[in-house]
């Protein structure tokens, strides 16, 4: 129900909704739990691919054991997840300090782990679409080839990946909810902090370009 009423009227609710900081925790755990689980699927069907291909070729696969290689990518993304929302949360606070109200940040930062649940609208269907559909093409090699044309391969092979329409759907879905986390903060700059309607526009233009359009760009100098 908190994410119907957010999304009913979202400056009321985030006026009138009492501290509840335990509960504010759990849509944040949630999200990164769908999120770290969408990767082990992606993660565990890809890698029987790259399997599959080397042992067409009569090679022993050079990567690592898949148990420790999902091990390392849900702690990865679980970490991720963690500081991207406290770097959220942290850039709401600061920006709540320009309204010199006291005791206001750990509201804003409860708040923002509130919005969360809102992201479980894309979240978990995207986690059951990528269940349901994701199902990589075979990787094709070369016969005799050496092993430095494999990882070549493999590299143009993870590439055509990222441009399939499955992924592009689910990337597009993504950032349009970022936009709507966005939004939902600056609800909260206004029900809080008192942030008039210009104040708060200008924030999340704030917002938008430091976590929705900088990392859209970000890998194309990295």
């Amino acid at each position: 129900m908190t994410a119907v009423r957010l999304l009913d009227s979202p400056v009321r609710y985030m006026g009138s909704r009492p501290s509840m900081p335990w509960m504010a925790a759990l849509p944040v755990l949630l999200h990164i739990g769908a999120v770290s689980v969408m990767g082990v699927v992606v993660s565990e069907r890809i890698n029987s691919v790259v399997y599959a291909a080397w042992e067409e070729v009569g090679r022993a696969a050079p990567v690592i054991p898949a148990p420790i290689a999902i091990g390392f990518g849900v702690g990865a993304t679980v970490a991720a997840g963690l500081v991207l929302f406290w770097l959220k949360a942290g850039a709401l606070a600061l920006l709540g300090l320009a309204s010199l109200k006291q005791g206001q940040s750990r509201r804003l930062i409860e708040l923002t782990a509130v919005a969360y649940w809102t992201q479980l609208i894309w979240a978990i269907p995207a986690l059951v679409i990528t269940i349901l559909l994701f199902d990589p093409d075979p990787m094709h090699v070369p016969a005799g080839a050496s092993v430095l044309e494999m990882r070549g391969a493999f590299q143009s092979y993870m590439q055509d990946l990222a441009r399939t329409p499955l992924e592009g759907v689910l990337e597009l879905t993504s950032r349009m909810f970022g936009l709507w986390l966005v939004a939902l903060q600056c609800c909260a700059l206004r029900a809080v902090s008192g942030f008039s309607l210009g104040g708060a526009f200008c924030a999340g233009g704030v917002l938008t370009f430091v976590f929705v359009i900088a990392p859209m760009f970000a890998p194309r100098f990295f």
